[in-house]
């Protein structure tokens, strides 16, 4: 089954789609709240766009704006300044009942007393839809989320898992140009939300519909998403790949917010714009990515798994601490100066060079792997 086939080219808006389509054009949005010596920023000029057919994520701690963005597009909260478009077309005049965008909701507000099936038709119903076109596309949802069984079982009898997913078919029915996801998968626990990851990113493919997913889970972001935009404080840090974002990103608060990395003070010692020379713990000298910007002294970022840690490496240090993760180990180390690092090293079925709390070792990293970031 091709539900993509559902979508053609003139069901965005009557617009041609191209892979380069913007889905969604955020332009210039500031969203504050009260006024006055009470008044609170949300959203700081944030300019963005979404592609068709693009899996993109609202990335960032609570409180950084997020779910306010997510909700200025959905139609729950207006902007403050700026303005929101969707293929083309700005939705400040439309309610959000009138908009072609539909929610999934962290708590998914199933209706209790309805069935699987009623629920995923529940839209479907309220569009005015012939029953014999609300009867296959309910079954079409059904298949697709794998529910099939459950079609007439009421939401108290499901498992969480399976709730999230009549969630998810019920938004889907009518078709919608673009599907909000609002922290879907923090009720489930740790081994169902890695199984539905798998599931919504392999959804979104099939039914050519574009997801906008928010979330705090820097897991669940670089795991699913096409792109991944990081916030802060109201404010847009960085947009890219996972790989861009992981493997390059821009400041000291993208370093420390994806995944784990050591962030260490260096001087900036020579070298050029785009490849100064630094020197760090133990007067060590190196040449290293990234942009000096004409300052002395940079913050800089190496990631625990870029690390080797033995007993010759070229930076003596001390281990504090390990803590096992199964798959790997990550050992807190203490260089010469007292810097803190932490090394990951994958568990192997016997490791003869494992190190214990008070071994001295060393350790080494290819100048490459250091990223110098912006503050």
């Amino acid at each position: 089954m091709q539900l993509r086939h559902r979508l053609s080219n003139t069901d965005r808006g009557g617009i041609t789609v191209t892979s380069s389509t913007k889905a969604v054009e955020i332009v210039g949005v500031h969203k504050h709240f009260g006024a006055g010596a009470h008044k609170a920023v949300a959203l700081d000029n944030i300019n963005l766009d979404v592609r068709d057919n693009e899996f993109f994520t609202l990335l960032g701690p609570s409180g950084c704006g997020k779910t306010t963005l997510l909700r200025i597009i959905a139609g729950f909260e207006s902007v403050s300044d700026g303005d929101v478009l969707l293929y083309g077309k700005r939705l400040a005049e439309l309610a959000p009942n009138k908009r072609p965008i539909n929610t999934v909701f962290q708590n998914y507000a199933l209706f209790p007393h309805f069935s699987v099936a009623e629920n995923v038709g529940f839209g479907l119903r309220m569009l005015g839809k012939s029953k014999s076109e609300i009867d296959d596309r309910v079954k079409e949802m059904l298949r697709l989320t794998q529910l099939q069984a459950m079609a007439e079982r009421k939401p108290s009898q499901l498992s969480g898992g399976q709730q999230q997913r009549v969630a998810l078919a019920r938004a889907l029915a009518p078709a919608p140009k673009l599907l909000l996801l609002d922290e879907p998968l923090s009720a489930l626990d740790l081994k169902l939300r890695h199984q539905m990851r798998i599931e919504l990113k392999q959804i979104q493919q099939e039914t050519g519909i574009t997801f906008v997913f928010v979330t705090h889970d820097q897991d669940e972001a670089l795991s699913m998403s096409d792109r991944i935009a990081v916030m802060s404080a109201g404010k847009l840090q960085q947009v890219g790949t996972a790989e861009e974002i992981y493997e390059a990103p821009r400041n000291r608060f993208v370093a420390d917010f994806i995944g784990e990395t050591n962030l260490i003070d260096a001087d900036i010692v020579g070298g050029t714009e785009t490849h100064p020379r630094v020197r760090i713990a133990g007067g060590i000298e190196m040449d290293v990515a990234g942009v000096a910007g004409g300052a002395r002294s940079a913050c800089i970022s190496i990631r625990p798994e870029r690390i080797t840690l033995s007993h010759d490496g070229r930076l003596p240090c001390v281990v504090d601490k390990l803590v096992y993760l199964g798959t790997d180990t990550h050992y807190h180390v203490r260089l010469g100066d007292g810097t803190p690092m932490i090394v990951r090293r994958q568990n192997g079925g016997s490791d003869a060079t494992a190190f214990r709390p008070g071994d001295t070792a060393g350790v080494t990293f290819d100048p490459a792997a250091i990223k110098v970031l912006a503050s």
